[in-house]
């Protein structure tokens, strides 16, 4: 029987015993976001601004995609390896970023429905 009582006490405790690991893995994400979205403004300043920016964003999530499941690799308990990261299919990636650019269109859509008005 599923209890939603014990599901979060499970992810609190997983958490609390991982935290260094997740908190690391949130800090090189943020960074790496900072790092490309400076690529991205000299890549504006350059001829080739949509190509550029549109390339710079799927290499940022391809990152965080890769450092978010060796975050989870190593709270799992499961030793990391590069194989284990390598499981990352491209049919897997493109459906990732589909489901991302669909996000950002309903969260736009929201935005401007609900909260302008």
């Amino acid at each position: 029987m599923f209890s939603i009582k014990e599901a979060f006490a499970f992810g609190f405790e997983k958490t609390k015993d991982n935290w260094l690991v997740l908190a690391l893995t949130a800090l090189v994400v943020i960074a790496l976001g900072l790092i490309i979205g400076i690529l991205q403004k000299e890549i504006a300043h350059s001829g080739m601004s949509a190509i550029g920016i549109i390339i710079s964003y799927l290499a940022e999530f391809f990152l965080s995609l890769i450092l978010i499941k060796i975050a989870l690799i190593e709270t799992s308990g499961i030793k990391f390896t590069f194989k284990s990261v390598s499981s990352i299919t491209f049919e897997k990636y493109l459906s990732l970023v589909i489901l991302w650019i669909l996000l950002f269109v309903f969260a736009t859509l929201g935005f401007i429905c609900f909260i302008i008005p």
